[in-house]
Order: structure tokens, then sequence, then C-alpha cells
């Protein structure tokens, strides 16, 4: 519906009918409630639950239920492609250490911008910002962050 400041807002509506003696249908109430800021408030959750908070990235799950999609569409259909590029940053650990998150995160931001030409129209990048403790760089020190850059659509692997 639009409100008459131009915006437009999402209602919810409940129906209940009023019936005369013989049980027939004599009136109609119906009230409306404004749910707007309610959906809002879904749509954010449902983005931050598939979204890294400090760049906005779609996250590991987001990028897990892609790469699954992708998986199961090689499935299906077999002159169906995708790629998965892997991007590891050496020493980031050392220039995030060094400079400081915001500026870590700046840069992965920086690195996989939107808008930058990309492969194909469906093509994304989600970072991996969870320290992995199997993965090691060469000084020995844990949890490099890795940037992951996907054509297709994906889903979980």
């Amino acid at each position: 519906m639009c409100h008459k400041n131009g915006s437009r807002r999402i209602l919810e509506s409940t129906a209940s009918t009023i019936r005369n003696d013989k049980e027939e249908v004599e009136k109609l109430v119906i009230v409306n409630r404004d749910i707007t800021d309610r959906k809002h408030a879904e749509e954010q959750l449902a983005h931050n639950a598939l979204h890294d908070a400090m760049t906005g990235l779609p996250n590991r799950r987001l990028f897990l239920d892609r790469l699954q999609r992708c998986f199961a569409e090689a499935q299906r259909d077999f002159t169906f492609h995708y790629a998965v590029v892997l991007l590891d940053l050496d020493r980031f650990k050392i220039f995030n250490d060094t400079m400081g998150t915001v500026a870590g995160d700046q840069m992965i931001v920086e690195i996989a911008t939107p808008g930058r030409p990309l492969p194909h129209e469906r093509s994304s990048f989600a970072s991996n910002r969870r320290e992995d403790p199997y993965r090691r760089d060469r000084a020995g020190s844990p949890g490099r962050r890795r940037i992951w850059d996907f054509a297709g659509t994906g889903k979980r692997a």
C-alpha cells in the first residue's frame, strides 16, 4: 500500500464476518495493521545471517549454500560449469595485526567491491573471517583470512 507521504507500507489484514439470526453474513469487519517495520527487521535479520557484519560480504554459510546449488545444477545439467577461486592474502594476518582490523576489513571490501567487473552476472564474492585452527601461514601463526570468489550460484558442499 502507498502511504500519503509516498512511502510503501506493508499491511496485515484480518477479516471477520458478522452473521444475522439466520446465520447469513450480514457484515464484514476488516482490521489492517501496519507491519512494515517488522518486515524490514525480518529482512535485516535474514541478511545478517548470511553476510559478514564488518564487511557486508556473503559469509561462509551463504558461500556453501551457493556452492551446493552449483553441485546440484551440475548433476542435472552437464553443460553447466562453475568455478571456485580461493584467494589467500599472504601476510594478511601481519597487515591486520599491524594496521588494525578496520584497515584489514577495508582491504577485503576493496578487493571484493561489488561493481568491479565479474566474469558472470551471477558471480559473487564471499569472505571467510573465521580463524581456521588447521590452517597455518609460513610463520606458523594460525588463522589467515581468505576471500572466496566464485562464479555461478552454489549450495552447501
